[in-house]
C-alpha cells in the first residue's frame, strides 16, 4: 500500500523500526483497514526517529495528531 512520506528532523534512529512495528500491531488490534494501518505505523515510526533513545513514549493520540498536522 502506498503511503506518503513523513518528513521529520531525525534525532536517533534506534528504536524507530520497533516503533513502526508497534504501529502495525496497534493498528491490527484496533481493527484499522490495511491502508490506514500502514499510514498509522509509518507515523509512529517517524515519531520514533524524532526522539533520542530507544524507548520514546508515543501514544495513539501523539500519532493521530502528528498525522493530522503532517497531512
Amino acid at each position: 500500500f502506498p503511503s506518503h512520506d513523513n518528513e521529520v528532523e531525525v534525532q536517533d534512529i534506534i528504536g524507530s523500526g520497533d516503533s513502526l512495528l508497534e504501529g502495525i500491531l496497534t493498528g491490527r488490534l484496533e481493527g484499522k483497514a490495511p491502508e490506514e494501518n500502514i499510514r498509522f505505523a509509518c507515523g509512529m515510526g517517524s515519531l520514533g526517529a524524532m526522539y533520542r533513545g530507544a524507548t520514546p513514549v508515543i501514544t495513539t493520540d501523539n500519532v493521530n495528531t502528528f498525522l493530522r498536522v503532517c497531512g
